[in-house]
């Protein structure tokens, strides 16, 4: 089966082909009637064949961008259908994360600070590996506001908090506000 994007070539190919017999078929249905009427010398048939080739000229291309154009936007559906699904298969998975953290905060679980801290700590190294001193104190001074306030262990849900936070890039923002 050929993809979304293979399937809009083929739309914008019909189109493009389409385009060149709507230009071509004034001419062509003209040039043929005239020379209808030459050889017949009637104008009634010189219009009719007029007519009959002004609307088949473009019959085949508008019949071939139609498909196109159905295949592209069947495609886009099914894809668009995927999305929907994929999107409520992250909800249910979010709820259920959302479930498993309320139910061990119930229990009192509690993580680690550095353990929550891993990706500040790698971003740190990595920024003192690149000689961005400015930032490597930034974050320091981040990690030590971070230390005192949440102690060796910090309560799961907060940790959970802190994930959603990174996950959402506001983690970044806070730290580079100061």
């Amino acid at each position: 089966m050929a993809t979304e994007a293979e399937l809009e070539k083929y739309m914008d190919i019909a189109l493009a082909r389409l385009g060149v017999a709507e230009e071509l078929r004034w001419p062509l249905a003209g040039s043929v009637g005239l020379l209808i009427y030459i050889r017949f010398h009637s104008w009634l048939i010189a219009i009719a064949v007029f007519i009959a080739i002004y609307f088949l000229t473009t019959y085949w291309y508008d019949k071939a961008y139609k498909e196109a154009t159905d295949a592209y936007e069947r495609a886009h559906r099914a894809l668009l259908d995927d999305v929907g699904r994929i999107d409520e298969r992250l909800a249910s998975i979010e709820e259920t994360r959302q479930q498993l953290v309320e139910q061990a905060a119930k229990e009192g679980k509690t993580i680690s600070a550095e353990a929550a801290l891993k990706y500040v700590s790698e971003l740190r190294a990595q920024y003192a590996a690149a000689g961005r001193d400015d930032d490597v104190r930034l974050l320091d001074d981040w990690l030590a506001n971070f230390r005192d306030k949440h102690g060796s262990e910090i309560p799961i849900d907060e940790a959970y908090q802190l994930l959603r936070e990174l996950e959402r890039g506001e983690l970044e923002r806070q730290i580079w506000q100061k």
